[in-house]
């Protein structure tokens, strides 16, 4: 194996852990994403249930709303750190490629300058069999 498909297959191996880790942080920011949607639906859930009563228990849902907002901003500061990580692996992964894609091209490159050179070879055979030929039978 040359090298070049050594650096390949490297790439190649890099570009694939790095999507690995992307897609575990995209899990992540759903998953956050939905704890919020959830807590959103609690709370809506909870003022529902607290209009419907007769005796108002505003010293408990008080509590309860300051805990669910600050669980709140807890998550939704997670939200834009994990945000950030998705960013930078986009970044990462976007790189990875192209230095994959480069690595490629070189190869391509190589392969098509063995092939003309192989090309150029036989016809530099053909052309000399040719030569004899007529120097021969001429």
């Amino acid at each position: 194996m040359s090298s070049m498909k050594s650096l390949i297959n490297l790439s190649k191996w890099k570009v694939d852990e790095i999507r690995i880790h992307l897609r575990e942080a995209e899990s992540k920011v759903d998953e956050v994403i939905e704890k919020i949607a959830k807590l959103d639906q609690q709370i809506l859930h909870e003022q529902q249930f607290l209009s419907e009563q007769e005796t108002p228990f505003i010293g408990a849902y008080s509590s309860f709303t300051r805990a669910t907002q600050t669980y709140k901003t807890q998550l939704k500061a997670k939200l834009n750190e994990l945000e950030k990580e998705v960013t930078a692996r986009r970044d990462e992964l976007r790189e990875a490629f192209q230095e994959l894609k480069k690595y490629e091209k070189v190869d391509e490159d190589i392969e098509l300058e063995e092939n003309y050179k192989e090309v150029q070879r036989a016809q530099e055979d053909a052309d000399e069999k040719s030569l004899w030929k007529s120097r021969n039978w001429g």
